[in-house]
């Protein structure tokens, strides 16, 4: 049986920072957008689907949809997302938000750098997945990510974009999250009202 991973989390960017404006225009890096829910890590194995969280908690919630038309994967197959959820109506899942993959049939991928993960990610969507209300790619861009960014804070689900480097691996471990200086989340900026006394 899979091991459980703790998947790597993203350092934070201010979306005002210079850095954002280099990395807009860094065809070495792509922006992803980031999703309103749970990490999720899929195992399948021995003919069944487990999902953990990204503490390493096995999650026991029902998402028959999406545990569902995991069984239809090879065995000895980790995939890294998102369970995603509507801000509008507490606790409806919206469905599975796909962006990385670990394992594929007993191979090791997670050792594989991100250019050469992506399109093996890009067939299984297309090979299992495709039209499906269940499981939703994570798009990709390499141009325009600040653009991604403005656009994607407009969306109910949408927390911001997370900006990866092509060339990186993923970084796993068994014990802990670790933070990714490769991976950068770029998080919009929630609007608080000031109230004042008496009022």
């Amino acid at each position: 049986m899979l091991k459980f991973i703790y998947p790597c989390l993203p350092n934070t960017l201010s979306p005002e920072s210079k850095y954002f404006d280099e990395l807009d225009r860094d065809t070495r890096w792509v922006g992803e957008v980031k999703k309103n829910g749970w990490r999720c890590e899929v195992i399948k194995d021995d003919d069944t689907v487990e999902l953990w969280n990204r503490h390493g908690r096995l999650m026991l919630d029902p998402l028959e949809g999406i545990r569902d038309i995991m069984r239809g994967l090879p065995n000895k197959t980790m995939l890294d997302g998102e369970v995603k959820f509507s801000r509008r109506i507490k606790g409806q899942v919206e469905g599975y938000y796909l962006f990385d993959i670990l394992y594929w049939d007993g191979t090791v991928i997670h050792t594989q750098k991100l250019f050469r993960r992506r399109p093996l990610v890009e067939i299984i969507y297309k090979d299992y997945f495709a039209g499906s209300d269940i499981v939703e790619l994570a798009r990709q861009v390499e141009v325009g990510k600040k653009t991604l960014y403005y656009e994607s804070i407009d969306g109910e689900l949408n927390e911001g974009i997370v900006l990866k480097k092509l060339d990186a691996i993923y970084p796993i471990s068994y014990e802990t999250n670790k933070t990714c200086t490769e991976w950068l989340k770029v998080k919009k900026v929630e609007k608080h009202v000031k109230c004042e006394s008496g009022k």
